[in-house]
Order: structure tokens, then sequence, then C-alpha cells
């Protein structure tokens, strides 16, 4: 009937809530959404309100509480093979742990969500999976590693056109140079970023 039509209105109620500051209203209407998802057996909506609770809650600072919806959406999401759903949950699950404290938590989420970017062909969630991949990598002492997924975030944001994102990439791998003692190259890097800079 049309009752299970309400999960969607009451999803874009509480987006805009959300916009508008009304973090307690958006929950409100979120809670609501499960429990007719629930009763319903609306799947998809039932995980869709479990992200939107949990970025809910992520912005009230309870990361646990977060991450253990976030948990719920990514249990959903493999039943029901929604996979672009699936790695959007692994990847923010990921920079959740990243915040707490946990890096090869981390690690292990976004190798995940890169590997269903790669194979759905979603680069622009690919760009910034590899970008926080690369960044605990140089956090935890492999800079190598760090500079191959910056040269293929590079790649990427050259096929896109996203010159933001390459100019960001070039100074990551620049950084990285110079810290490695490569001052010539990382040189030519940061004035590669400076050019786009003024481009952009």
């Amino acid at each position: 009937g049309l009752k299970d039509n309400l999960p969607e209105p009451l999803e874009g109620q509480a987006s805009i809530l959300k916009e508008k500051g009304d973090l307690d209203g958006a929950m409100a209407l979120l809670k609501r959404q499960e429990q007719i998802c629930q009763e319903s057996g609306l799947k998809d909506g039932l995980q869709r309100s479990f992200a939107e609770q949990a970025e809910i809650l992520g912005l009230k600072g309870d990361l646990d509480a977060a991450l253990a919806l976030f948990r719920e959406q990514e249990q959903i999401c493999r039943e029901l093979g929604v996979k672009e759903n699936l790695q959007t949950s692994l990847a923010i699950q990921a920079l959740v742990l990243m915040r707490k404290g946990d890096l090869d938590g981390a690690l292990g989420l976004f190798k995940e969500a890169e590997q269903i970017c790669r194979e759905l062909g979603l680069k622009d969630d690919l760009k910034f999976s590899l970008d926080a991949h690369a960044c605990i990598l140089v956090s935890k002492g492999n800079p190598d590693e760090a500079l191959a997924l910056h040269k293929e975030v590079e790649q990427i944001c050259q096929d896109l056109g996203s010159k933001e994102w390459l100019q960001k990439s070039l100074g990551f791998q620049a950084y990285i140079l110079k810290t490695k003692g490569d001052l010539d190259k990382a040189m030519t890097l940061y004035r590669e970023q400076e050019q786009i800079c003024r481009e952009v």
C-alpha cells in the first residue's frame, strides 16, 4: 500500500531538517522511517535510514553509535547486493576508525571499498578512498606505497578533469618526496600544483 512509500518523504524531510541544523528533528523522522521499513520489510529503505542516522550521530560526536549503525547498514547492503551503498558505508566506517586511531581496521575497509569502486567503475569514490588510504600509509611509515596510490589518484583526476583534487594529489606527492629527500622532484610537483591553483 501507500504506507510502503512513506519512508521516502520522511527521508526527504529529514534531510531538509539536517540541512537546517535540526539534528534531533531529523533523527526523529529517520527513526519513524526505520520503524515503517522494519514493519514492512523494506530493507533498502532501512539501510538508507541507518546510514542517515549514523551520519547524524557522527555529527553529534557519538562515533561508537554511528559505527554500530553503519555496520548494520553494511550487513543489509551485503544481503541485498547493493554494492555502491556498501562501498560508501565501508569508506565512511574507515574514516570513523581513522578518527578513533584504528589505522589497521580503517585500512582493511578502504581496501574493500576500493575493490568495489574498481569493479563498478566508480572513479570519483575511488580517488577519495585512495587518498585517505595513502594518508594512513604515510602515518604508518610506508611512503613508497602512499606515493603509488597518489600517482593513481593523479591519473584518475586527469581522466575526470578534476583539477581541485589533482592539485591536492600533486601537493601530497611533493610532500612525500620532500620527506624522502628527493627535493628536485618535490619542487617540480609543487610548481605544477601552483600552476593549477593559479588556473583554478
